[in-house]
């Protein structure tokens, strides 16, 4: 599991300062920011498997979740799947729905990170497109770059305001 004992050593090499130093605030809705350091960062957890990002960007955030069952996966599927991705989700093998749908929160998790939105407006409100990477948010008026998929077992998804160079090391 990530912790903030590992998260603030490598925030601190990228603001260039020592740890101590760094400055963690939160914006109204929970964000955590760098105090006075224009870049961005954004984490995640879930079980074993920890998620950090940080970028020279306004916009950034990121989602990982298990392999886990969700509540009425039917009922969010529609509110989180265009159309024809509802369609296509629909005739998939459950193993399959259970993948797409956690990708899918993934995304929308990672959006609300970046955009400092809150869930539940955003479930209907992020439009997946171009293969999944690009998030758009009339809502919002956000256009994000999206990188999705899978580490192991565990679905994931980065997003920025800008072209996604993703690299990933264990800490």
């Amino acid at each position: 599991m990530l912790l903030w004992a590992d998260v603030l050593p490598v925030l601190a090499l990228r603001c260039g300062c020592s740890a101590s130093e760094l400055r963690i605030e939160r914006s109204a809705n929970g964000k955590p920011m760098v105090s006075g350091w224009s870049g961005s960062f954004s984490l995640s957890h879930d079980d074993d498997v920890g998620l950090l990002a940080i970028a020279d960007v306004r916009r950034l955030g990121v989602d990982v979740m298990a392999p886990r069952g969700m509540q009425h996966p039917a009922r969010l599927a529609k509110r989180v799947f265009g159309a024809a991705e509802l369609v296509r989700w629909e005739r998939a093998a459950l193993d399959e729905q259970r993948r797409e749908l956690r990708i899918r929160f993934c995304v929308i998790e990672a959006v609300v990170k970046a955009l400092d939105w809150r869930l539940w407006p955003a479930l209907g409100g992020v439009h997946v497109m171009a293969n999944g990477a690009t998030a758009r948010v009339p809502q919002r008026r956000a256009t994000l770059q999206v990188r999705s998929g899978d580490i192991g077992d565990h679905s994931y998804a980065v997003v920025a305001d800008c072209p996604l160079d993703v690299r990933w090391m264990s800490i």
